[in-house]
């Protein structure tokens, strides 16, 4: 009769641990499924990206204008400035702050780098662009790309130059959110951006130029769901390309365990790899 007993509690324990065992694997695969936060950072990181890179030469073409520093012409900018309407006022070179407005229009207009683009970015703007001190706050209005809505306030202190002799941006996006074909995704960051090459070649050659980005961001990905980002090695934003390239950052939603993303060193593609726990994954970035 023991021994009866005995043999069934080792089978029900043998059961009990078949289940727990496909439960957790279930779970385990269920959380490598689950990869909408490195999607919506991604997207949220290259969106905010493009945005400076519209007031960085936004700002720089019309101080050039206002100072005449340059011969050259405005279309070898990475914008087409017929289509799009740019104006810092007040137009003079003695009166601080300013607003400075990007206005793409009411209706779809086709930019250079190929995306539809309609709506505002306004920012004031307290001094140059790459003079220390100067505080850049921009806002969208009525802002979409690729029929995409897209709004949030950046904020843009110029931290003058470090001890390596960089330009830095200390940045900081609040109230993000956009829409995408997933859902709703809202986002924040802190960092600072480092222009480490280019700066030899002034305005309009900017296509050379490479920030260096480190420091946190977090959001709520079109689940719902919360989550925080860390850059662990840092990022390179080169201007002439529209994906965030090099770099790596942990990514740790809430309830999962961390995402770690590689952005590579390819060269310019929408190409990253994710690693959730022992398995990697191929990642394009759909910006």
């Amino acid at each position: 009769m023991i021994k009866k007993y005995i043999k069934c509690l080792i089978l029900l324990l043998c059961f009990g641990l078949t289940l727990l065992t496909v439960a957790c694997k279930d779970e385990e695969e269920k959380d490598a499924e689950n990869y909408y936060s490195v999607k919506n950072n991604s997207y949220c990181e290259n969106v905010f990206a493009d945005i400076f890179k519209w007031i960085n030469n936004a700002q720089l073409l019309m101080e050039d204008s206002l100072y005449k520093t340059s011969k050259s012409s405005y279309n070898t900018t990475f914008f087409n400035t017929d289509a799009i309407h740019i104006s810092l006022t007040p137009n003079d070179t003695t009166t601080w702050p300013k607003i400075l407005t990007i206005n793409f229009g009411s209706t779809n207009i086709m930019c250079l780098d190929g995306k539809n683009r309609k709506g505002k970015i306004t920012a004031a703007v307290t001094g140059k662009f790459n003079k220390q001190g100067t505080v850049i706050t921009a806002i969208t209005s009525e802002y979409y790309v690729n029929n995409l809505y897209v709004e949030g306030t950046i904020k843009l202190i110029c931290a003058g130059l470090n001890s390596a002799g960089h330009l830095l941006f200390r940045e900081n996006v609040t109230n993000a959110k956009i829409v995408t074909p997933d859902g709703v995704t809202y986002w924040e960051c802190d960092r600072d951006r480092e222009l480490i090459s280019g700066k030899q070649t002034p305005w309009p050659n900017i296509y050379d130029d490479i920030y260096k980005i480190t420091g946190k961001s977090s959001g709520t990905d079109v689940t719902g769901r919360l989550y925080e980002a860390k850059i662990i090695n840092p990022l390179k934003h080169y201007i002439n390309c529209k994906w965030m390239q090099e770099g790596s950052l942990e990514i740790t939603p809430d309830g999962l365990s961390i995402r770690s993303v590689d952005y590579g060193n390819n060269g310019c593609n929408p190409d990253a790899k994710i690693t959730i726990a022992d398995k990697t994954y191929n990642f394009i970035m759909i910006w």
